[in-house]
């Protein structure tokens, strides 16, 4: 190899390595929103083939729509314009079904095209964006200048690069959008739900109520029995509500990001728990200062939910023993909460994490069989999993990772 190509070759590689640097600094920023990664991804691309014009476009039918533009203001290029595309360059990069470029339009086989009548560009590079298998448009980069010199593999790499970040992007906005339209189908079917079902139990307990206020001395002891039953029973379903409102709102999008100190909110969970039976002998082993990323309000649901299990569990040893910690494995940390309580077989340990599964009695243990689908649901809205490990009689050890 000549100086002279040893030179060009390192001169490619520091290019190359130029707009991978520019490309992850762009598309890292992901707070700045889509479309400005987007508005800085398309100036890059015209700083890097000098040319005017930039485009994500979109097909619509047999329409070209521009979704984001960086273009000079007098050429009328603007977000949202439509154009038949049969007359823009981009119906020949989708038939070409890659990489296209032209140095000069008006000496190429396609001078009589539409769109160089139209528009009157002569240089143009673009590529096709594929997104979820589907055709989605195109990236594409042109000018109403000539280029003096031809499109190098460095530019065909540069763009099928900022393309192929274009349509994984495109790709996670559309989940995000599926997402949040599922979300609010889910707000407004529980809320519904919620108020149907509120309003006729809130007036079987009223007409409980007043039966008993106004004919308890005429009735016999069964029917004294059976309104406390209603009564009882209605509270319980109030209770199901409430645990199906919180499992259905928990969803990733509507998480608070912040550093939590789990410890102190275990801590004050115990200091509750003992103020409502102070008689309970109870060893607690809190390890101290262990914190996470995540949403504070829905963490605490998650320790109360694992430690008031832990605490009822365990109400039938003296002394009880609830345990939490944190073990760090190959950099990942695991955190736990553990009792010495009555336990469960693990052949049942599959529904554990299903609603209205539960592995005791109620007439045993008192609970909705929504607290740990619960706890299961703000887990994964963080990244993490949730497990467990028990033997009947030998209590059981609840381990999660948060993976934010």
């Amino acid at each position: 190899m000549s100086a002279s190509d040893r030179g060009e070759s390192s001169s490619s590689i520091s290019q190359s390595e130029a707009v991978i640097r520019t490309l992850y600094q762009i598309t890292s920023n992901y707070q700045s929103g889509f479309a400005n990664q987007m508005r800085r991804l398309l100036k890059l691309g015209c700083e890097r083939f000098n040319l005017e014009i930039g485009i994500l476009s979109r097909v619509v039918d047999q329409d070209y729509e521009i979704v984001h533009t960086v273009a000079p203001a007098h050429l009328g290029l603007v977000d949202g314009a439509r154009f038949a595309l049969g007359e823009t360059y981009c119906s020949i990069t989708l038939n070409a079904s890659g990489p296209t470029g032209f140095e000069a339009m008006g000496r190429s086989k396609f001078h009589t095209h539409p769109a160089y009548q139209a528009f009157g560009l002569e240089s143009y590079l673009g590529t096709p964006i594929v997104v979820d298998g589907e055709l989605f448009g195109t990236l594409n980069f042109s000018s109403p200048e000539r280029r003096e010199r031809e499109f190098t593999e460095i530019d065909i790499d540069s763009i099928q690069l900022m393309a192929s970040w274009a349509a994984s992007e495109l790709s996670h906005q559309r989940a995000l959008q599926a997402q949040r339209m599922a979300n609010d189908d889910l707000k407004m079917f529980t809320n519904a739900l919620s108020h149907d079902l509120r309003q006729p139990l809130q007036t079987i307990r009223t007409c409980a109520d007043l039966l008993n206020a106004e004919c308890a001395d005429a009735l016999d002891a069964q029917a004294l029995t059976d309104l406390a039953n209603i009564d009882s029973a209605s509270e319980r379903m109030g209770h199901i509500l409430d645990g199906l409102m919180r499992l259905f709102q928990v969803n990733s999008s509507s998480l608070h990001r912040a550093r939590v100190n789990l410890s102190d909110i275990v801590r004050s969970l115990g200091r509750e728990l003992q103020r409502g039976a102070p008689d309970r002998q109870v060893v607690w082993s809190i390890a101290d200062e262990i914190s996470a990323e995540g949403d504070e309000g829905l963490l605490r649901t998650v320790l109360q939910n694992l430690v008031g299990n832990a605490w009822k569990f365990t109400a039938t040893r003296s002394p009880s023993q609830i345990d939490f910690g944190v073990s760090e494995t190959d950099g990942r940390r695991t955190y736990y909460v553990k009792d010495n309580g009555i336990g469960f077989d693990m052949a049942q340990s599959s529904q554990l994490f299903a609603p209205f599964q539960r592995l005791h009695r109620r007439q045993e243990f008192a609970g909705t069989g929504l607290g740990l689908a619960t706890v299961k649901r703000i887990i994964s809205a963080h990244g993490g999993e949730i497990w467990a490990h028990s033997e009947p009689g030998l209590g059981a050890c609840f381990h999660f990772t948060i993976g934010w």
